[in-house]
């Protein structure tokens, strides 16, 4: 019998307008709700659902509005000239005492040191993007070394193209010849189900405390792998 994954520290998931509409009793065991606080994906009235849905103290967001942390997320710095996510870490830690995380993306070889820049300018804690090859687990336990607190992100795709829309939203096309994620391929042409997929994830990560799920809009599987006790086990809160 497999482990039950113990989550000593946080059960986070990604908010979205379908998880909403989770009966709050099925989530009891989620311990913030993170808001992608992105004007071209997030519209208002879903961050006005946000608000009214979930309490203070389990909200993550990227700005400070009555919340318990802050998460630094970049992506289109670059092309926008913006500062970098390490700098708007280094001015939000000036500004507020509220915690500030960030996100790093354990399938690059080479994230440590950006991840290590990250906590140098004051994050805390952090949480990745879905392990989807060989070297994912290695690269996420080497972020320990960082001394932030490392939250493991879970995707929830259905088919073969969700897979695939993960590797267009990492923008590593080649992933797709790693033995790990040709077994993710696999999984989903056998015709087995997303549900599976997802559990077979959470047991792969049994020695991680505390995991981030992003659902998209398969919150059917999230509720259903929430309902399993047999595979998480959640502890006690403090």
């Amino acid at each position: 019998m497999r482990s039950p994954t113990l989550i000593t520290r946080y059960l986070t998931v990604e908010w979205s307008h379908s998880v909403s509409q989770i009966a709050p009793l099925k989530m009891a065991a989620v311990t913030h709700f993170i808001l992608p606080d992105l004007p071209q994906a997030v519209a208002e009235g879903d961050r006005k659902a946000w608000r009214e849905s979930t309490i203070l103290t389990r909200r993550i967001r990227t700005m400070k509005q009555g919340v318990d942390k802050i998460l630094i997320v970049g992506g289109n710095e670059k092309d926008q000239g913006l500062i970098s996510t390490t700098k708007a870490i280094q001015v939000a830690t000036e500004v507020t005492d509220v915690p500030v995380w960030c996100v790093a993306n354990p399938n690059d070889r080479e994230s440590f040191a950006s991840l290590e820049s990250k906590a140098h300018s004051g994050a805390s804690g952090v949480v990745t993007q879905p392990l989807l090859c060989s070297h994912a687990i290695d690269v996420f336990n080497s972020y320990k070394e960082a001394g932030l607190h490392c939250v493991a992100g879970i995707a929830f795709p259905k088919s073969v193209e969700g897979l695939h829309f993960w590797l267009k939203l990492l923008g590593q096309p080649d992933l797709v010849k790693d033995e790990v994620f040709q077994s993710h391929i696999a999984h989903f042409d056998g015709g087995k189900s997303s549900l599976d997929w997802a559990k077979a994830q959470v047991a792969h990560l049994a020695g991680t405390d505390s995991l981030h799920f992003m659902p998209m809009r398969n919150s059917l599987d999230l509720k259903n792998l929430l309902s399993d006790r047999k595979l998480l086990k959640v502890a006690e809160k403090q």
